[in-house]
C-alpha cells in the first residue's frame, strides 16, 4: 500500500513546477500538465483541489493560469498531501473515535503512534522550498 498515492505524486509535481516560477506570471494548467507528464484533465482537476485548499490561487483569461498562494517556505509537503488524499493515518486504529476491543491491551497501537507522530512532524517540517527544483536532471516516470 502506498501512503503518497499516485494523485498526490501528481500535485507534487505541480506545485513543484509552481514552485520553480514563484513571483512570475501564472503557469497555464496545460503547460504544467505537458511539462510535468500530468494527463490534462487530471491536472486541472488537481489544481483545483489545491486551489479549494488555498495552496495555490488561479488566474483567468488568456494570461491566466496557476501560481502558489504563499511563498514556498511557507508550504508544507502535509499540507500538499491532505488536501488531495485527506489525513495520513497509518491504520485505521489511530483514526479519532475508532473503537476496538484491543485498545486497552494493544500490543501494536502505541508503537504505530508513535510512528504516526514522527511521520506527521516530518511532514508538516518539510516545505516546498526544501525542494532542490535546479539538481533535479532525474527522469520522472509517466
Amino acid at each position: 500500500m502506498d501512503i503518497i498515492r499516485k494523485n498526490t505524486d501528481y500535485a507534487f509535481r505541480l506545485v513543484s513546477a509552481l514552485t520553480g516560477s514563484y513571483g512570475q506570471l501564472p503557469v497555464s494548467v496545460r503547460k504544467l500538465a505537458e511539462d510535468n507528464y500530468v494527463p490534462y484533465e487530471l491536472a486541472r482537476k488537481l489544481l483545483q483541489q489545491l486551489s479549494k485548499t488555498s495552496l495555490v490561487k488561479s488566474t483567468q483569461g488568456p494570461r491566466g493560469g496557476y501560481e502558489l498562494s504563499r511563498a514556498p517556505d511557507e508550504i508544507s509537503f502535509i499540507e500538499i498531501i491532505e488536501a488531495i488524499q485527506g489525513k495520513v493515518r497509518l491504520n485505521r486504529c489511530l483514526l479519532p473515535g475508532f473503537s476496538c476491543p484491543l485498545k486497552s491491551r494493544c500490543p501494536v497501537s502505541g508503537h504505530l503512534a508513535a510512528l504516526q507522530k514522527e511521520i506527521e512532524f516530518h511532514l508538516s517540517d518539510k516545505k516546498l522550498s526544501d525542494l532542490n527544483l535546479a539538481g533535479n536532471n532525474e527522469v520522472i516516470e509517466k
